[in-house]
């Protein structure tokens, strides 16, 4: 990887699998294998209207080929592969507006596949808590990211993509300790994770009665769960341990809401089914840690699970930051 490398416009992260700091002993490659696929939103500059293509590969010098896809607004093929279809071969990034408006920035934005199927269920998810359902609109988006682009020509300057964040005037991807530390970031963020809530140890009830109560153990429960929503993960776990009643109080449910609110990119299907025996407090500390990767002494001893659901943190944090930027940033549309 070099100075001409192009980077993914939501995640940031490279189109090739780093050569330095990756050992085949310690990381199976196919897991990385979905880093080397994307697609671009792009414009047609035929039809003047944003489209997205179908999957392909990042070229040298910071052009891609990509399959045309399925969208309408694609531009025809320029490469015949066969007599099946064809590819669209295009530079990637370059910042037009540094040279003037930006009105005729016509060069695609390159994604992973996985980072845009992310960002649409990011963007899913937030139309249906507010009660609609309204498909990415490309315009918008595409026009969203050229404004973002704040004079970079590899990725989106107004980006923060978080562990992958470039150190300014260096590659991270170019030095094999830079390279092992984000290792488990480069894990694919869709890859299904099977989640089995564990069951509760069982405890004596002397226990319980040797620890003072809490005035929030007495509370009524809709009050006690108003209240313990309220507050930051850490304190909820903390206040859970000096008071183990409360954690008799919460029920699947609270466990299921909380879950859905800190760590939206957890899916229900991956999750295990409810069980009165069920530890979801061990479950709920066990996706915090893997999430942030907080109090993990060695890298080397995460598990492929655990590396997934941080690369997927990651990932959605980038499409949150991007939808937000979709969201606040009011852009006329096209006229037919």
């Amino acid at each position: 990887m070099g100075a001409l490398d192009i980077y993914c416009a939501i995640c940031g992260g490279p189109f090739r699998i780093p050569t330095v700091g990756i050992k085949s002993a310690t990381i199976q490659l196919d897991n990385l294998a979905w880093l080397e696929r994307l697609l671009v939103v792009g414009r047609n500059v035929a039809t003047n209207r944003a489209y997205v293509s179908g999957p392909g590969t990042v070229e040298d010098y910071g052009w891609v080929i990509v399959d045309a896809g399925e969208d309408v607004n694609a531009p025809l093929p320029k490469m015949m592969i066969g007599p099946s279809g064809g590819k669209i071969s295009q530079s990637a990034y370059c910042d037009w507006g540094m040279m003037g408006d930006g009105s005729d920035f016509l060069v695609p934005f390159p994604v992973h596949c996985q980072c845009f199927e992310m960002l649409e269920k990011a963007h899913a998810g937030r139309t249906r808590s507010s009660g609609q359902s309204v498909s990415l609109d490309l315009e918008h988006l595409r026009t969203v990211m050229q404004k973002m682009l704040q004079g970079k020509t590899d990725s989106l300057g107004g980006m923060q993509y978080y562990e992958f964040e470039q150190v300014l005037g260096e590659c991270i991807w170019e030095e094999a300790k830079e390279v092992e530390i984000r290792k488990p970031y480069l894990y694919d963020p869709t890859a299904h994770i099977q989640l089995d809530v564990p069951l509760r140890k069982t405890v004596a009830s002397g226990e319980f009665a040797a620890v003072p109560q809490h005035p929030f153990a007495r509370l009524p429960t809709e009050l006690l769960y108003d209240v313990l929503e309220q507050i930051t993960s850490s304190d909820l776990l903390q206040l859970i341990d000096a008071t183990p009643a409360i954690l008799r109080r919460l029920d699947t449910s609270f466990w299921r809401k909380r879950i859905r609110s800190e760590m939206p990119y957890m899916l229900e299907s991956e999750i295990g089914m409810p069980s009165i025996e069920a530890d979801w407090k061990c479950l709920f500390e066990y996706l915090l840690k893997a999430s942030f990767l907080v109090r993990v002494p060695d890298l080397k001893t995460l598990d492929e699970r655990s590396m997934t659901i941080a690369s997927r943190r990651r990932v959605w944090q980038c499409a949150q930051q991007l939808l937000n930027a979709y969201d606040e940033i009011s852009i006329p549309s096209v006229q037919e």
